[in-house]
């Protein structure tokens, strides 16, 4: 009898040791990924204008982007994320696109030649499933 609550004791403790094992590595990975890097590249006519790195941004601040026939661009930029806060195109597609904080869209201003993309680690190709 006292040998089988041993066993039952000792396995308790095996599960529970397991459990947080994997607990710890969950959170040491989901840290990994949060560091992650995250460039934004701004071009404007299909030229590299600026290359920000966002998780290195400290405090938030603004860009304004001249362009040809005073076309003129606003852009926010924050720790983690960018976007257009102003522009000055008749449809505001850009600015309604809002921020953006990973590679899977875009910020693009046709009428003013401006695109924002996010450069990061992460896989967001479609899979087999969604074809």
């Amino acid at each position: 009898m006292i040998i089988i609550k041993r066993n039952i004791i000792c396995a308790i403790i095996f599960v529970l040791i397991l459990i947080t094992s994997t607990v710890v590595v969950l959170a040491i990975n989901n840290n990994a990924k949060n560091q992650d890097e995250k460039i934004a590249r701004i071009y404007q006519d299909k030229k590299l204008i600026y290359t920000i790195d966002l998780n290195s941004v400290k405090k938030t601040y603004r860009l304004t982007i001249d362009g040809e026939d005073k076309s003129e661009n606003i852009v926010e930029v924050r720790n983690g994320s960018i976007g257009i806060i102003e522009a000055s195109c008749t449809d505001h597609i850009c600015i309604d696109t809002g921020f953006i904080d990973n590679s899977s869209v875009p910020v693009v201003c046709l009428p003013n030649k401006i695109i924002i993309e996010i450069s990061d680690n992460t896989d967001n190709s479609i899979d087999a499933v969604a074809n």
